[in-house]
């Protein structure tokens, strides 16, 4: 006798599209990309924000364990020590007008003898051109502290120690090279016909690098100097080292001086701190599209 057996029919298998699944990745990926974009920004903003509340908390909270993040009693105490005591805004004016002319002039001076040098590299077809760049390098690459001991002994062997024009030829030592690099690389991306054709209408060698070159490679111009003056703003390593009288301090030295013997006035540090910071987010805000243009300028033409 035959038995008959029953057996149900089998679904088909579900066949995913490679569109959807590239669909899913993509989602996947995206998502990922927002909470790394995310996590970067919280790291970058977290000190910033530490630092606002730090300047309105009162000095016994800035001491306090466990650490209180919120402020308990806010209170801008510290700014008015710092910037309104008798005597000591007027010595804070002093410092941002010192750190001021040190940043202004180091980054024109950066900038235009930079460029120059970054011409002069660009158009010589020598190999001992090669050989200058390579010393560019390996100068930027030696740290600050390793020329902090004969900068120092040059300063005093010619009378330039603490005055503010051997502190800036100090820092032209750090920033020319960086200058140069830049505007070498812009100089490049310069058509070499152009300036034929200034030659052929008579322009000497130094008429096309004023009506030629620097025209076309004001982006790179206006890169070096916005840079120069970023790093020029809050470097404190040859301050300290080269500038003792307080008439001559700039505003890195002026927040070290708040660190005394016995205590360490975080929440004056932190107010003076977010004032003097007030010059360089001013310069980043109105430079921004001058300074992303000319990054941009250099990468596209490169």
């Amino acid at each position: 006798m035959a038995t008959s057996t029953n057996t149900a029919p089998r679904r088909p298998a579900r066949i995913v599209s490679p569109v959807r699944r590239r669909r899913a990745g993509a989602g996947v990926s995206r998502l990922g990309e927002t909470l790394l974009c995310l996590a970067i920004l919280g790291c970058v903003l977290l000190p910033v924000v530490w630092l606002l509340l730090l300047s309105v908390k009162p000095l016994g909270e800035t001491y306090a364990l466990p650490v209180q993040w919120w402020p308990q009693a806010p209170t801008f105490e510290a700014y008015r020590q710092v910037w309104f005591s008798e005597g000591v805004g007027a010595q804070w004016l002093r410092f941002l007008l010192n750190t001021s002319i040190v940043a202004v002039v180091v980054s024109v001076l950066t900038s235009g003898i930079g460029m120059y040098m970054g011409y002069v590299l660009a158009r010589v077809a020598k190999r001992w051109v090669v050989g200058v760049l390579m010393l560019i390098i390996v100068v930027q690459l030696l740290e600050g502290p390793a020329l902090v001991v004969p900068i120092y002994v040059l300063t005093h062997a010619i009378g330039l120690h603490d005055t503010l024009i051997g502190y800036m030829l100090a820092l032209l030592v750090f920033m020319l090279p960086f200058g140069t690099l830049i505007n070498y690389n812009y100089a490049r991306t310069v058509p070499l016909e152009l300036e034929e054709a200034g030659r052929i209408d008579g322009a000497n060698r130094w008429q096309i690098f004023a009506r030629i070159f620097v025209p076309l490679s004001r982006p790179g111009l206006i890169t070096t100097g916005l840079m120069t003056f970023l790093l020029t703003w809050g470097e404190y390593p040859l301050s300290l080292i080269l500038l003792e009288s307080s008439s001559n301090h700039t505003v890195a030295r002026g927040l070290y001086d708040l660190i005394s013997g016995l205590n360490v006035y975080w929440n004056q540090m932190a107010a003076a701190a977010v004032i003097v910071s007030i010059p360089v987010l001013a310069v980043l805000i109105l430079a921004q599209r001058y300074l992303v243009r000319g990054l941009m300028s250099g990468a596209s033409k490169g």
